[in-house]
């Protein structure tokens, strides 16, 4: 009895698409990679300059029940030593507990910008690399972000909270409690600095 020939299965080719999200996934890993380990860096080595001792002392302050509105001698930054002060409960109060409760709060706003590049962008690939590449890759970006200004790193997460719920607004308009959490953070965010604008 014979049997038919066998052919090879054949073989699979990356579409274009496959080798944007192969180059993409390539990318985000390697400024992902770069971003922590600058990000650590930064945490342990950089010291602290006066503007960081300042909101490190206002942060202090608060946990004494001195609270000050905002930043000292200014009209902006009252978010961030708040945060800081949470820090200052849990953690030694020191240039490195500073810098690494600056650092989550740039965190939390870079997984905020990948949510809004999930939103905006319909490759998951694509999206984690644009917001990679704008978040961990530059160093100057890091180094912002890791530094406790007392009002930066918060500003930059409200910024793309902002983004997010004004996104979730215009996809669902006719609900109340989005256009209440918009304002929320658009008003957190103009307590930090009027950079939101």
């Amino acid at each position: 009895m014979s049997h038919p020939p066998q052919h090879a299965a054949p073989v699979a080719r990356r579409t274009p698409e496959g080798w944007v999200g192969l180059v993409a996934t390539a990318v985000a890993v390697a400024a992902i990679v770069q971003g922590v380990f600058y990000r650590l860096w930064f945490i342990g080595h950089i010291p602290i300059n006066s503007d960081e001792a300042v909101t490190g002392l206002i942060a202090r302050a608060a946990l004494h029940g001195h609270v000050t509105a905002f930043y000292w001698g200014q009209n902006y930054g009252g978010v961030e030593p708040f945060l800081d002060a949470v820090a200052f409960t849990v953690f030694p109060s020191n240039g490195v507990t500073l810098h690494a409760a600056t650092a989550i709060i740039g965190l939390i706003g870079a997984f905020l910008l990948w949510r809004c590049a999930r939103q905006l962008v319909a490759s998951r690939p694509l999206a984690l690399s644009v917001t990679a590449v704008a978040v961990l890759f530059p160093t100057s970006t890091v180094l912002v972000l890791t530094q406790a200004y007392g009002f930066r790193a918060t500003e930059y997460a409200l910024s793309f909270g902002l983004l997010l719920a004004a996104l979730a607004v215009d996809r669902h308009p006719e609900g109340a409690w989005r256009w209440l959490v918009t304002g929320l953070v658009a008003g957190l965010g103009w307590w930090c600095s009027p950079e939101i604008v």
